[in-house]
């Protein structure tokens, strides 16, 4: 995945256009050349491509489980570091929980962390009302081969 079509492997071929103060296209290197804010425009492509490049080699050799939210995570995660730490559990790759925000963006998610093993990763639902239904909606249609893959709590 390419974001704003910057390569994070070849940063160095980045270039910024911009139109100067007096019309005119200019070209630089400098990412920050032409803008009031340092964030803005090309240097927010390439943060969002390094970010991008980042998440990704964290991702490599797991086993991604998507949850709704950052509490979801957390607590997940505690708990399997102690498991792991008191030797009930010893998996073959490394277990991440990452959120969705809801269960509005979990198709999103799910389709983004497809291509680490051509299979689905799992989803952890809560068991309320949302939860419920996008379980329902998900065994139909992205999940409908892999609807044991569909967890709720």
């Amino acid at each position: 995945i390419c974001p704003f079509l910057v390569d994070a492997d070849h940063l160095d071929r980045v270039r910024k256009i911009y139109v100067d103060e007096n019309g005119k296209t200019k070209a630089t290197e400098d990412l920050r050349q032409g803008a009031s804010e340092p964030s803005s425009g090309a240097s927010y492509a390439v943060n969002s491509a390094l970010n991008l490049s980042v998440a990704e080699s964290l991702l490599l050799g797991c086993r991604p489980i998507i949850v709704e939210g950052p509490s979801d995570q957390h607590y997940l995660t505690a708990i399997k570091s102690l498991l792991i730490g008191g030797k009930e559990i010893s998996p073959g790759r490394e277990l991440v929980f990452p959120p969705s925000g809801g269960t509005k963006t979990i198709r999103s998610i799910a389709s983004i962390l497809l291509g680490r093993d051509e299979r689905l990763p799992k989803v952890l639902l809560d068991a309320d009302t949302m939860g419920a239904k996008m379980k329902m909606e998900l065994s139909t249609s992205l999940y409908a081969d892999q609807k044991e893959d569909l967890l709720s709590a």
